[in-house]
C-alpha cells in the first residue's frame, strides 16, 4: 500500500519519499531517527511521505508528534500477538494511529472484520473502501481489474490482496485531493 500511494502520488506531481519495510531496518525508526528522516525528506524538497506505521511504533510512541494526513488501516491479522498478547490489545494499538493527535482522516478496508470496528469507533473522519460491499471486481492471471468511481483500472498485479492494497491507496490519494 505504502508504495503504491508513493507511485499515485509520484504520477500526480507530488514529491514523496517512503518509509517502511523496503526502506530501512525496521518498518517504522525510532522517533529519532524518524524525525531526523522526516527533516531530511523536506531539506530534499519532497512534499509527501508514504510511510508504513507499525502497531509496535504506534505501541512504543514512536510517532507521537508526527502528523498524518491520512492513515490507512488495511487488515488485522494474528502477526503481532508475540508482542501485544491479546488481539483486544493488537487492535487498541491500531487504533491509536486513527486519533485526532495523529491523524486527520482515517481510510479503513470495511472488508476486515476490525476495519469495520474501527470506523464505528475512529476519532477522526473516514472513508472506507472494500472489495466485497461497493466494488465490482474481477481477477486473472495477468492482473485484477476493478471498478473506481466509475471507470475500469487494470492492476497489473494478481490477487486479491493487491486490489484491496490498491484500493487502500487510491482513497487515501483522494482525500489528499488527487483525483
Amino acid at each position: 500500500t505504502t508504495h503504491l500511494l508513493a507511485a499515485v502520488l509520484a504520477a500526480a506531481g507530488r514529491s514523496c519519499a517512503t518509509i517502511g519495510t523496503l526502506t530501512g531496518a525496521r518498518t517504522t525508526p525510532e522517533a529519532p531517527e524518524l524525525q531526523a528522516q522526516l527533516a531530511a525528506m523536506v531539506a530534499e524538497g519532497r512534499d509527501a511521505v508514504a510511510m508504513e506505521v507499525s502497531s509496535h511504533a504506534l505501541d512504543q510512541h514512536r510517532v507521537d508528534g508526527t502528523r498524518f494526513r491520512v492513515g490507512v488501516f488495511t487488515n488485522l491479522s494474528q502477526d503481532h500477538l508475540d508482542h501485544h498478547g491479546t488481539m483486544e490489545a493488537y487492535f487498541a494499538a491500531k487504533a491509536r494511529l486513527f486519533t485526532p493527535d495523529l491523524c486527520d482522516v482515517a481510510v479503513v478496508n470495511r472488508d476486515d472484520p476490525r476495519g469495520r470496528l474501527l470506523a464505528e469507533v475512529a476519532a477522526v473522519p473516514t472513508r472506507t473502501f472494500g472489495i466485497d460491499d461497493a466494488a465490482d471486481l474481477v481477477l486473472g492471471a495477468a492482473g485484477s481489474t476493478f471498478t473506481w468511481r466509475g471507470s475500469q483500472v487494470r492492476l497489473g498485479l494478481p490477487g486479491r490482496f493487491n486490489v484491496a492494497n490498491a484500493l487502500a491507496a487510491a482513497t487515501a490519494a483522494a482525500e489528499l485531493g488527487i483525483d
